[in-house]
C-alpha cells in the first residue's frame, strides 16, 4: 500500500497495511491530466503544477493537513498501474482501503452549490458506489473545495439519488442485503471500460477474481460465478425483472408463450448489472431443499431448482426462492426452453408463479423438491452437427403401443413420406398441415380390456363370451370362469385417430384429433358424444383433412395452434367384473358374491422434439405415446432404438 505525506507529497509504499499509518482518502472522478506514480516522482515541479490532476492532489492534501492527517490515499497516483499485478491487488484491496480510512472526502469537480449534488457526474459512475458505502465517515466538497455536508446530514438526498437503504449508508453492513438489491444499485452507473463494471463491484460483494482487461461483458459474469460460490441468495438470477410482472398464467395467453429463437434465449446468468433495475423490491426467501450447491462448467451452470410444468407445453418454469416484497403468495421463476437432450437455456422476463400452482392443497410445505437443471445459452450452430429438415416418427410408444397400428399416412405436395425410413420432409417456412398419420385399434384392444381389466375370467373362456361391435364400440359379456353363474361384461370405445404434422422445422406444430367416418360422420359423433364428452374435443373426417393438407391458413380454430405437443383421450373401457368369497362365522362357511366396477381411459400424447437423428445431425423427431397415465413417459428411445 503506498500512502501521500500531506505535507511533502512524497509517496512512501508500505509493505505491512496493517504497519501502516492512518490516513484519509479521496474519492472523485477521473478528468484531463490526471497524475501516475511515475509523474509524482518527476523532479520538475512546475511541470506538474500545470496538471489539473495535481492541483487536485494539492487541495486535498491541503485539506487534510487542515484536520491534522498526515497520510492521505489517491487512486491515480499511489497504485502503479504499469504493473498489472498490482493494479489487481489494488483493485481487489480497495473496498477494504476505502473502509479503514479515517475519512474519506469526495470532490465533486462539476457541483458550486448543494442544490445541484444531484447533477454530479459523481453518482453515475460505477467506481464510486463502493467509495460512497465503504467508509464509515464521509464529506463532501464542492469544485472549490468548500465543504457541501456529509452523508449523515445528505443522507436523505444520498438515499433518494443512490436508492441504497439508510442502515447501509450509515452501517456499510451488506450482509442483510440481497444480490439483487445491491446490483440494482449499480444497474444505472457507467465505467470507462466494460470490465470495470464488475471489477468496481468486487468489494460490495466480498469476493476476489482476477482481472482480465480486454475479457469485455465476460468480467460480469466471472463475477457472478464468483457470488455463485459464496451465496446461496437465488435472488442473483432475477434480472431482467418488469414493472408489471406477469403470472404464469398470463404468461400463458400472452404472444411471449412461444418457442424462442437462438438470440432470446440466455444462460442463467446476466450479462450487465443494467438487467437488476428493478430488483430491488425482491424479497429473499431460504432455500432449505437443495442438496448440493451450483456448479459452473463448460459454460453452463448446474442448479437444483423447482420446477413448474405445464401441460402440452415444451416451455417450462424455473422456481427460486424469492418472492415480490407487495406479494408473498407467490415465487418469482422464469421460462426455461430444452434446447438439446441435456441443456435449458433461460428466455423472457421473471413471472410469478403462485405457491398454489407448485404444491398439492395437503402438501404441509409451501415448495416441491428440485429438479436438476443444466442452464446455458445456445452456441451457433457447430459445423460439426448438422440440422435438417426431417421428421422422424420413433413408433407407438407406452402401455397399449401394440394396440394401435399405423394404417395411412397423408403428405402434402410440399412435403414428402418416406415409408422405408418412417420420415417427413418438411419444407423450410411456412405454417400448413403437412402430414397426418391416421392410426386404428388392433385385435389386441379387446383383448387387453378383457385380459387387463376383467383378469378374474379366464383366457380360454373367450371363446364363450358374446361379443357385439358397432364401428369402434366393441362390448362383451361372459360367465365368470369359476362360478358360471355370474355374469360380467365390458365396453370398449376404440376410434381411429390421426397425429397431424404441421410448419416448419424451426417452428413445427402438432395435434392429436379422433376420425369419424365420412358417410356417417353425424352418427359417429353422436356416439362418442354419449359415451364419453372427451372424445369430441377434437374430431374431424378424412375428407375434411385431406382438403385443407397444404393449406396456409385454415378457417377451423381448432387446427389452428401452434404447439409442439398435444394430448388426446383416445380409447375408455368400462368394466364391472363379479366375483365370490367367503366369510367364516363361528365354525360355518357363508358364500357371499360382490362386482368390481371401474372405468380406464387411453391417452394419446404427441409431441415434435428436436433430437439426434445420428453421430452428426439433428432432426424433429415425433413421439406418440399412449398411457392409461396423463403426461409423457418418462423413457424414451435414442436414435439408434427407432
Amino acid at each position: 500500500m503506498r500512502l501521500i505525506h500531506t505535507a511533502t507529497l512524497e509517496v512512501h509504499e508500505f509493505l505491512n497495511e496493517k504497519a501502516a499509518p492512518r490516513y484519509v482518502i479521496l474519492s472523485h472522478t477521473w478528468g484531463d491530466e490526471e497524475c501516475t506514480l511515475q509523474q509524482m516522482d518527476n523532479s520538475n515541479t512546475e511541470w506538474l503544477s500545470q496538471r489539473a490532476g495535481y492541483r487536485k492532489i494539492l487541495s486535498f492534501c491541503a485539506e487534510a493537513r487542515k484536520h491534522g492527517h498526515c497520510w492521505a490515499w489517491v487512486d491515480t497516483c499511489c497504485i502503479d498501474k504499469s504493473s498489472t499485478a498490482e493494479l489487481s491487488e489494488a483493485i481487489n484491496c480497495m473496498f477494504g482501503w476505502y473502509r479503514n480510512a479515517d475519512h474519506c472526502y469526495v470532490y465533486l469537480s462539476d457541483v458550486r452549490e448543494a442544490a445541484q449534488i444531484a447533477q454530479a457526474r459523481w453518482f453515475t459512475r460505477g467506481w464510486t458506489l463502493q467509495e460512497l458505502i465503504a467508509p464509515a465517515t464521509i464529506w463532501f466538497y464542492n469544485s472549490v473545495w468548500e465543504v457541501l455536508g456529509s452523508k449523515q446530514s445528505l443522507q436523505e438526498e444520498l438515499q433518494q439519488l443512490t436508492g441504497i437503504d439508510a442502515e447501509v449508508l450509515n452501517t456499510g453492513i451488506l450482509d442483510n442485503i440481497s444480490t439483487a438489491q445491491r446490483m440494482s444499485w449499480a444497474a444505472k452507473r457507467q465505467t470507462t471500460r466494460p470490465e470495470d463494471l464488475a471489477y468496481s463491484l468486487l468489494g460490495i460483494f466480498g469476493v476476489h477474481m482476477p482481472l482480465l482487461y480486454g475479457e469485455g461483458a465476460r468480467s460480469f459474469i466471472r463475477l457472478q460465478e464468483e457470488i455463485l460460490k459464496i451465496s446461496s441468495d437465488q435472488s442473483l438470477f432475477a434480472w431482467g425483472l418488469p414493472l408489471q410482472v406477469k403470472t404464469i398464467k398470463e404468461f400463458l395467453k400472452s404472444p411471449a408463450n412461444r418457442r424462442p429463437q437462438r438470440s432470446e434465449m440466455h444462460g442463467l446468468l446476466a450479462d450487465s448489472p443494467s438487467q437488476f433495475t428493478s430488483t430491488s423490491r425482491i424479497h429473499v426467501l431460504e432455500d432449505i431443499k437443495s442438496t448440493l450447491p451450483p456448479v459452473v462448467f463448460n459454460g453452463g451452470v448446474r442448479i437444483e431448482l423447482q420446477v413448474k410444468e405445464v401441460s402440452d407445453q415444451q416451455i417450462q418454469f424455473a422456481v427460486i426462492y424469492c418472492t415480490l416484497s407487495d406479494n408473498f403468495e407467490y415465487y418469482l421463476g422464469f421460462p426455461i426452453f430444452p434446447w438439446s437432450e441435456r441443456w435449458v437455456a433461460r428466455f423472457g422476463e421473471p413471472i410469478l408463479i403462485a405457491v398454489a400452482d407448485m404444491v398439492e392443497p395437503a402438501s404441509t410445505v409451501p415448495f416441491c423438491n428440485p429438479s436438476v437443471l443444466f442452464v446455458k445459452a445456445p452456441p451457433f450452430e457447430s459445423v460439426r452437427t448438422k440440422t435438417n429438415n426431417t421428421v422422424r416418427f420413433a413408433h407407438l410408444l407406452g402401455d397399449y403401443g401394440r394396440h394401435y397400428r399405423l394404417e395411412h399416412v397423408d403428405a402434402s405436395e410440399s412435403a414428402h413420406y418416406v415409408a422405408e425410413t418412417q420420415s417427413i420432409i418438411l419444407p423450410k417456412d411456412g405454417d400448413a398441415l403437412h402430414a397426418v398419420l391416421y392410426f386404428t385399434a388392433t385385435d389386441l384392444m379387446l383383448q387387453q380390456s378383457l385380459a387387463s381389466f376383467v383378469r378374474d375370467w379366464n383366457r380360454s373362456d373367450y371363446d364363450n363370451m358374446k361379443c357385439s361391435t358397432w364401428s369402434f364400440i366393441t362390448k362383451a359379456s361372459g360367465k365368470h370362469w369359476y362360478d358360471k353363474r355370474l355374469i360380467g361384461s365390458c365396453v370398449t370405445i376404440h376410434p381411429p385417430f390421426a397425429i397431424l404434422i404441421g410448419g416448419s422445422t424451426s417452428n413445427p406444430w402438432t395435434r392429436t384429433a379422433i376420425i369419424l367416418d365420412d358417410n356417417r360422420a353425424n352418427q359417429d359423433f353422436k356416439q362418442l358424444f354419449l359415451a364419453d364428452g372427451r372424445f369430441v374435443r377434437t374430431c374431424t373426417t378424412r375428407r375434411y383433412l385431406s382438403s385443407i393438407l397444404g393449406q396456409t391458413s385454415r378457417e377451423d380454430p381448432g387446427f389452428n395452434s401452434q404447439k409442439q405437443s398435444d394430448r388426446l383421450a383416445i380409447a375408455r373401457c368400462d368394466y364391472r367384473i363379479p366375483y365370490t368369497y367367503y366369510t367364516d362365522l363361528r365354525r360355518s362357511t357363508r358364500r357371499r358374491e360382490g362386482e368390481r366396477r371401474g372405468t380406464e381411459c387411453v391417452y394419446a400424447h404427441s409431441e415434435l422434439r428436436m433430437s439426434s437423428s445420428n453421430l452428426v445431425e439433428r432432426s424433429l423427431v415425433l413421439f406418440v405415446e399412449l398411457s392409461s397415465r396423463l403426461g409423457a413417459i418418462e423413457q424414451r428411445p435414442r436414435w439408434w432404438a427407432f
